[in-house]
């Protein structure tokens, strides 16, 4: 089951709802039904959560924004419940555009909210953080909508990775520090905040706290682990790591030809060609599957994963390292200029050569200590 679903292409980049998202509907209106709301307050909150979502909408997309004018591609947005993601095909090349590209965010937040002044009752009071807080459903679908976005702007600048705010803390010390040391200090900021958020939810029973303070100590351990590879990838090509040993099934292949071809060895993906030409990537379950359950010739086209993107040997690992699937034994094709396959990657053989780089070079300024477990974890996960 994917964990996604496209809803619509803004600009040629593919806006995904998290199947999580559905839930939370599902859940508001059984809240509703259980609680015996009137229809009129069920749908006004339908349409309070509605509005958030595209809030959110608007905030990923001026990250997106922001990044296309420094030419950083953007592979596509992903809703979920907590919030938006905007994945980048690569990452800011200077800390001038990491704080552009993180602030731009919650700038397009203030702006909706600076456009609700006009449509709120008389005697609103503004710029009061405890009130904006303590007052999200004021009655008022525009004071909401206020609310809500001045909610979001302060919550996502946060000093805290992975929050936006992070990220412009991180940007303005790489001005001023090396890159290391810039990350690895707003990686102290983030551990102090997230433990004071949680230890003040403790102190005042406030279960939100203590769950955004937890939530925050995961996502940082994930962002150090996500600087660790890309600090270890920053120097090495998709050529530096291919993978010559792998098998290829013409799209044209007889049932017996393609039995034959499955039971002489114990590969677990192959590559589809038609003609020497890249078809995608086929799956040995999902073909054993089909030919035991059809008596048919096995069409496999229709097999093959979805979301395979063949990449050149001249990419940079770091440009392509989130296009990889997330399973790590998975490949992707890798193509000459000319769309001909001269071979694969995966992240466990990248993994695999990182590790050998990294016995071999002990690389700096990273802990040679910490970088074996890391990449043992990320093999085995």
């Amino acid at each position: 089951m994917k964990n996604s679903f496209k809803i619509l292409i803004i600009k040629g980049v593919p806006i995904q709802l998290h199947w999580t998202f559905l839930l939370l509907i599902i859940w508001v209106l059984a809240m509703q039904v259980i609680g015996r709301e009137p229809l009129n307050t069920a749908i006004l909150t339908i349409g309070e959560l509605l509005a958030v979502f595209v809030c959110v909408l608007f905030h990923e997309l001026g990250h997106t924004v922001a990044a296309r004018h420094y030419n950083i591609p953007i592979s596509k947005i992903q809703l979920l419940p907590i919030g938006g993601l905007t994945y980048f095909s690569k990452q800011p090349a200077t800390p001038r555009q990491e704080i552009a590209v993180a602030i731009a965010g919650p700038l397009v937040n203030i702006f909706i909210a600076l456009a609700m002044i006009p449509l709120l009752p008389p005697g609103t009071s503004f710029w009061k953080v405890g009130v904006i807080f303590s007052s999200l459903h004021s009655g008022n679908f525009w004071h909401f909508l206020y609310n809500i976005n001045l909610a979001l702007a302060i919550i996502n600048l946060l000093p805290a990775l992975p929050l936006d705010g992070g990220k412009v803390t991180r940007g303005v010390l790489g001005l001023f520090f090396s890159s290391y040391t810039a990350f690895q200090n707003t990686l102290i900021i983030t551990k102090i905040f997230s433990w004071l958020m949680a230890g003040a939810g403790l102190l005042t029973g406030n279960l939100l706290f203590i769950f955004y303070g937890c939530f925050l100590l995961f996502a940082s351990s994930i962002e150090k682990d996500n600087y660790v590879i890309s600090y270890l990838l920053k120097d090495e090509n998709v050529g530096d790591v291919i993978c010559h040993d792998y098998k290829t099934l013409d799209v044209h292949i007889s049932r017996q030809e393609l039995l034959n071809a499955i039971c002489s060895n114990n590969d677990r993906y192959y590559v589809l060609t038609d003609k020497d030409n890249i078809v995608g990537i086929l799956d040995r379950e999902t073909i054993l599957f089909s030919l035991l359950n059809s008596r048919e010739t096995v069409a496999l086209k229709d097999m093959i994963l979805p979301d395979i993107v063949p990449v050149q040997a001249g990419n940079k690992l770091t440009d392509i390292w989130n296009q990889l699937p997330s399973k790590p034994d998975v490949y992707i094709p890798v193509t000459s200029t000319n769309q001909q396959v001269i071979g694969v990657i995966s992240r466990d053989n990248i993994i695999s050569n990182i590790l050998q780089h990294a016995i071999t070079a002990h690389k700096k300024p990273l802990a040679f200590g910490c970088i074996i477990p890391l990449l043992l974890s990320l093999m085995t996960s």
